[in-house]
């Protein structure tokens, strides 16, 4: 029974960061590829917020794996990425792609960082 709340625990977690991280990684989306609009949605804000929460997926994700050090962690992450991958690609989205991979990167080394320094301190309370 706990390690079943763990997991929930964990899945809401990685929720509630993705939708606190989507509106800022929205900004920086829109800075760095502006988009004009669109035919299905209308507005780039909307257009935003959607390339936004796909970078926030993917950094929180690569985050929260690289802290709890899943075993297996990149094979996992490929098959949770696929559907953002294929939508760049079939989009033709390139420089989308490249900002995901981007986002993977500094998410597992943020993740690696956090590691690193929890140890570092944990051993000098010692």
């Amino acid at each position: 029974m706990k390690k079943a709340f763990k997991i929930l625990l964990i899945i809401i977690v990685t929720m509630l960061l993705i939708i606190l991280f989507t509106p800022i990684f929205a900004r920086l989306y829109g800075s760095i590829n502006p988009i004009q609009g669109g035919i299905f949605i209308g507005s780039s804000k909307s257009w935003n917020l959607i390339f936004g929460s796909f970078l926030s997926y993917i950094f929180t994700l690569s985050l929260i794996f690289t802290i709890l050090k899943v075993k297996n962690k990149y094979l996992y992450l490929f098959i949770l990425f696929i559907p953002i991958i294929l939508f760049d690609i079939y989009g033709f989205f390139i420089l989308d792609l490249f900002i995901h991979i981007l986002m993977f990167i500094i998410g597992c080394l943020l993740g690696e960082a956090i590691l690193h320094s929890y140890k570092y301190f944990s051993k000098n309370k010692k």
